[in-house]
C-alpha cells in the first residue's frame, strides 16, 4: 500500500519552523496574525503532518500484517466491523482485534484519524 503525503504548504512551513524554535502558541499567533485558538489548531496541524510524515518514512505500514493491510483499507473507506467482517469472512470480534492492532501500530487513537490518512 503506497501513499503519498501532502507537502507542507508554506504557512503550514512557518508554523514548523515556529514550534522548532521553540516558540509559545500566543506568540505563533502573533507572528500569523491570527487567534491564539486559530493558532493551537495550526499547531495541532502541523503536529499531524509531522507524525504522518514519520510514520510513512519509517515504513511502518509495512508492519501490518497482510491481513491488518486489508482491514486498513476497509478502515479507510469508513466501513463498520460488520461491514468489513462480512466482506473478509471473519467474524466481528476478530475483525475487532485487527482493528485495535492496526490502530495501535500506526499509532493512532481512533478509526477516525485513519480514514484522516493520506
Amino acid at each position: 500500500m503506497v501513499s503519498r503525503l501532502p507537502k507542507l504548504s508554506p504557512q503550514e512551513q512557518r508554523v514548523l519552523a515556529m514550534i522548532g524554535k521553540g516558540y509559545s502558541t500566543p506568540l505563533i499567533a502573533e507572528r500569523l496574525g491570527v487567534s491564539r485558538g486559530m493558532a493551537a489548531q495550526h499547531v495541532h496541524h502541523v503536529i499531524e503532518l509531522v507524525k504522518q510524515r514519520g510514520r510513512f518514512e519509517a515504513g511502518e505500514e509495512a508492519r501490518l500484517t497482510p491481513r491488518q493491510q486489508q482491514v486498513a483499507v476497509y478502515l479507510r473507506r469508513g466501513a463498520s466491523d460488520p461491514e468489513i467482517a462480512t466482506e473478509l469472512g471473519l467474524g466481528v470480534r476478530t475483525v475487532e482485534t485487527h482493528v485495535a492492532a492496526v490502530l495501535r501500530k500506526l499509532n493512532l487513537r481512533s478509526r477516525n484519524a485513519l480514514r484522516r490518512e493520506p
